[in-house]
């Protein structure tokens, strides 16, 4: 992890990094236990963290931070609050024009021009289950490098505006289980022309990454056109995402397949 991507601020752990690092009780329980060695205490220093706050009085921890080379703040505030307060110093506020879902809890944020069916497609994302967060415009809270958050402004909140049909309430047609006010926002898909997604693509998919609010996303490009189930697709995608997060990932594992099975085919022809 290199410094630029630290999260900004978190509680303090010996073996996690942050550019500010928070000390609450948990801190000086570590003080007082065996493992504790004001070498951990350097070696963060070194590795990003600029700034350590001390909630409370910890005399054990304090001896510690002694040798701590950058920052060190005492404060009589609680720790949860001090913290709560930093990061919300930290978040970053805007919005973006899409829909956000929840789907197989995942945050699915679809964009694409307008006309490109991104509301017809949440209705039938809806139809399967899932869960609307917010339509036509989502409203942005990102904490980087890590976190981004969407949730629907308050006059638009539990409506969806589709073409032909105008406007329709969520709750009425779906209930309450089809609505969620906020969600973290996991995958971007955005809708291009069929002329877009290159045949090298066939293997690997339409992947990349991109930046949102300080966040960088995977996102992935769909097609609309005939033949196309843009549902189906975005729900094998969230499948495979939670297996891509277990660390497992379907081309690499076809690729090696196909080296062990030229391997083997080189050595018969060889012998």
């Amino acid at each position: 992890m290199t410094r630029a991507t630290l999260p900004s601020v978190a509680w303090f752990h010996p073996r996690f990094v942050a550019r500010v690092l928070v000390a609450g009780s948990a801190a000086e329980l570590w003080a007082a236990s065996p493992q504790a060695d004001a070498a951990v205490l350097r070696r963060l220093y070194r590795a990003g963290c600029r700034r350590l706050i001390i909630c409370g009085a910890q005399p054990r921890f304090l001896g510690l931070a002694a040798v701590f080379p950058g920052e060190v703040e005492q404060c009589d505030e609680p720790a949860y609050l001090r913290l709560r307060d930093l990061r919300e110093q930290t978040r970053q506020k805007g919005g973006v024009h899409g829909v956000l879902l929840q789907v197989y809890g995942l945050g699915v944020l679809l964009r694409g021009a307008a006309g490109a069916g991104k509301s017809e497609l949440a209705l039938e994302l809806l139809a399967r289950g899932h869960r609307l967060v917010a339509d036509d415009y989502v409203e942005l809270q990102s904490s980087p490098p890590y976190l981004l958050i969407g949730e629907a402004p308050a006059i638009l909140r539990g409506f969806i505006e589709v073409r032909e049909l105008g406007v329709l309430d969520v709750r009425a047609l779906h209930g309450c289980a089809a609505l969620t006010s906020r969600a973290r926002i996991d995958l971007l898909f955005e809708f291009t022309a069929r002329t877009a997604i290159r045949s090298a693509d066939r293997l690997s998919g339409a992947r990349r990454t991109c930046e949102l609010g300080g966040v960088r996303l995977p996102a992935l490009r769909l097609a609309r056109g005939l033949g196309h189930n843009p549902a189906v697709m975005i729900e094998a995608a969230c499948r495979d995402h939670w297996w891509r997060l277990a660390g497992r990932c379907a081309e690499a594992e076809l690729a090696v397949r196909q080296t062990a099975k030229l391997r083997a085919a080189d050595g018969r022809a060889c012998n």
